[in-house]
């Protein structure tokens, strides 16, 4: 058992058109969105999702992706990702060195589905009927 979730261009599970397993991060995102919008949201239940917001979620991982963790918790509503790194662990970066800092495998695991939502999010976005169809997405647990 575990949370399985989709894009679907119907109300039920039969059509995936993207299909994440555990991808905690991304689920957040949209049971957030649901809230402030307002849409039940639960077990299976199909939540619409417009073109513009399919849109805003692929720009927050690409920014994610692009500017590291320190972008996340501005990003997507998350709880705390990883405990404070001690003033002697932190590294002072040189000129256009990244420093990343991962404590916890659950960050590494939030970073990986993120990373690997953009290339199928923009497809999604590129090749779905906007105009003839409704794009959902369903969480099954």
């Amino acid at each position: 058992m575990g949370l399985d979730m989709y894009l679907s261009s119907h109300q039920e599970v039969g059509n995936k058109l993207v299909y994440w397993r555990k991808a905690y991060i991304i689920h957040d995102w949209f049971m957030d969105y649901a809230s402030q919008n307002k849409i039940p949201s639960g077990n299976m239940a199909a939540i619409p999702i417009p073109k513009k917001v399919l849109e805003n979620l692929i720009n927050k991982c690409i920014r994610v992706y692009c500017g590291g963790f320190t972008a996340m918790d501005k990003e997507f509503p998350v709880r705390q990702w990883s405990k404070p790194i001690p003033e002697e662990e932190r590294v002072i970066p040189e000129p256009g060195m990244v420093v990343l800092y991962i404590r916890d495998p659950k960050v590494e695991d939030n970073f990986r589905d993120i990373v690997c939502s953009i290339d199928k999010l923009q497809e999604l976005l590129e090749s779905f009927d906007w105009e003839n169809e409704t794009l959902y997405y369903i969480p099954w647990w």
